[in-house]
């Protein structure tokens, strides 16, 4: 014990001077051996005495200042490669500079020597309490202490002396106690790469973070990165699980955090995207689309809810300003979607309709604010679209065809021969029959009602409420051609963005524009039944024109983009409206 003491003062004394850092590595490696040799009892009282042990805690979390100065949090400088070894003590999931040294086998060296301490899970209690009261103490000691937490909770894994569930539920209780502080909620400006005007200006405006800020950004952008972690070392605990493909409920929460996180190019995104695939291997999934898969029933749900937020959050009143946090979660939230929606699996697509109508409505209702954001988004699910199209499992999906209604005669018939069946419940034959016609009235009121609203494939059905019969009776508008259409779970998600979006084609910002325009033609080349596609283009038409007499040259572009899509997939629609409408429009732009 005396010779850890000495080590632990030699390392501190070390950080006072410019040491060569091989002496200090070798220094660490000698306390690995001693820790070895000592064994659980000898260590344990060590760990016992508090004066001695949060003085050598203290002194590996000074060790481990980093060096915010080389951290970039723009591109992937401190990213690591995809095929970087995954470290035996602790998953790195990106490169960390320190100020005290600059070999990645110093940062092993001293995560070794905690790993060997925490053997115990009442080892485990006592070191954590121990870094948490440090981190607390000195804000400056914080993400080292965080780091050192990563590594009890990697060791934790190795621990025999409890089973599994047990070590699982220690480490979720240090996961909680570390997600009190927020830090996969980082409050950074809101869509700071974004133009502030069109066309850009040729001297813009730069504005210089100051060097206070910046240092609180990298700094919490650190804890945030070192946090994930920490996710991924407990996931590592359900390792050894025996089931397969089973992911823990409880860390749900966080890794819903992280796919607003990882959607981007930067340190964080990259930190979250490897972070989420880390996870998935722990719960034995060979690839993270599987993985989205399972858990999208519950991620979509959230982000579902948390678009309804946003809505209620809206301020009635277009002229009264939205504030920074209401922003702040709708990008958020986006940013989860999308990165969800760029790596799941084509068969999620069945569960995606519920929240893509939730950002429609969002949309609809002050889309001045939201469609710049929800666009983007709403492009990659159309972009999924087309992966099921294109896709050999295209063939396997199930159309959602219409439910076949039963007429009354068919329900009447269909009630003798169940009433034949029921010979021995004669009691229940009255109940049974007026149970089932009610039911049968109650949901034929309803799949008339959401036809109705959605616009969806409308067959005559026959209820008991004769105000809706009257009214599909006297429903002459379509014809009975336009009654056979089904249209598949994708093409009608498509569909039903494509007609929320045309709108956005006569928006004042110019961004909003070319964004549409460039949804229209993703979603014109998805759609091949020219009985859906043929009056999306009517609706597209009228618009267009107005966009090719833009004044924005980057609109005109677009617009004649789109203009080319429209020719390729519906040639015969355009071909008949040259001579009356698109000449006019193509000779002003001549002239201009």
């Amino acid at each position: 014990i005396e010779i850890i003491i000495d080590i632990g003062k030699d390392i501190d004394n070390s950080l006072q001077g410019s040491r060569d850092e091989n002496i200090t590595r070798s220094l660490l490696s000698r306390l690995c051996g001693v820790i070895n040799y000592l064994g659980s009892n000898v260590t344990s009282s060590f760990v016992g005495n508090k004066v001695n042990w949060e003085s050598f805690l203290s002194t590996l979390c000074k060790y481990l200042e980093p060096q915010l100065d080389d951290i970039c949090l723009v591109d992937q400088i401190n990213a690591l490669s995809s095929d970087t070894s995954v470290s035996d003590s602790v998953d790195q999931l990106f490169r960390k500079q320190f100020v005290h040294f600059r070999n990645p086998a110093n940062l092993h060296k001293t995560l070794d020597v905690i790993r060997l301490l925490t053997f115990t899970c009442n080892n485990f209690d006592f070191i954590t309490e121990t870094l948490l009261a440090i981190g607390n103490a000195d804000e400056n000691l914080k993400s080292s202490s965080l780091i050192l937490l990563s590594a009890c909770l990697s060791a934790l894994s190795n621990c025999d002396d409890l089973p599994k569930s047990e070590r699982f539920g220690f480490a979720l209780t240090l996961i909680e106690k570390l997600a009190e502080q927020n830090y996969l909620q980082l409050e950074f400006e809101a869509d700071q790469t974004s133009l502030s005007q069109w066309p850009p200006s040729s001297s813009p405006t730069v504005v210089n973070a100051s060097p206070v800020r910046l240092r609180e950004q990298k700094l919490r952008c650190l804890k945030s990165c070192i946090f994930m972690e920490c996710i991924v070392a407990t996931s590592s605990i359900w390792r050894s699980s025996e089931e397969n493909t089973v992911y823990p409920d409880e860390i749900l929460p966080y890794i819903m955090q992280m796919f607003s996180l990882a959607a981007g190019d930067g340190l964080l995104s990259s930190t979250a995207q490897k972070a989420l695939k880390c996870i998935s291997t722990s719960c034995g999934y060979s690839r993270l689309e599987d993985f989205l898969l399972s858990v999208s029933e519950s991620i979509l749900s959230s982000l579902t809810i948390d678009f309804h937020a946003i809505l209620l959050a809206v301020p009635s009143e277009d002229s009264t300003p939205l504030s920074s946090a209401l922003m702040l979660k709708l990008q958020q939230t986006c940013h989860a979607l999308s990165y969800f929606v760029d790596h799941t699996n084509v068969n999620v697509v069945y569960r995606l309709q519920p929240l893509v109508m939730e950002m429609i409505l969002c949309m609809d209702l002050s889309y001045q604010f939201a469609a710049s954001v929800f666009v983007t988004v709403l492009r990659k699910v159309i972009a999924l679209c087309a992966r099921i199209s294109s896709a050999p499992i295209s063939s396997k999906l199930i159309p959602t065809k219409t439910p076949a209604i039963y007429c009354s005669s068919e329900f009447a018939k269909r009630k003798e021969s169940m009433v034949e069946k029921l010979l021995n419940r004669q009691m229940d034959k009255t109940t049974l029959s007026d149970i089932c016609e009610r039911t049968l009235s109650k949901a034929t009121q309803l799949l008339a009602s959401t036809r109705k609203q959605y616009n969806y494939v409308i067959t005559r059905v026959q209820a008991k409420d004769t105000h809706a019969s009257k009214e599909y009776e006297n429903d002459t508008s379509e014809d009975t051609s336009d009654k056979l259409i089904y249209r598949t779970p994708h093409i009608r998600l498509v569909e039903e963005i494509m007609l929320r979006c045309i709108h956005m084609m006569s928006s004042n910002e110019p961004r909003v524009k070319v964004a549409s325009m460039c949804l229209l033609s993703d979603g014109c080349l998805v759609i091949t039944n020219e009985n859906i596609l043929l009056p999306l283009v009517h609706k597209i038409w009228s618009p267009l024109l107005a966009r090719i007499r833009d004044r924005q040259p980057a609109v005109v572009e677009q617009a004649f983009e789109l203009f080319s899509t429209l020719t390729f997939v519906a040639g015969t629609f355009i071909r008949s409206r040259v001579s009356s409408d698109l000449v006019t429009s193509l000779v002003w732009f001549l002239q201009k």
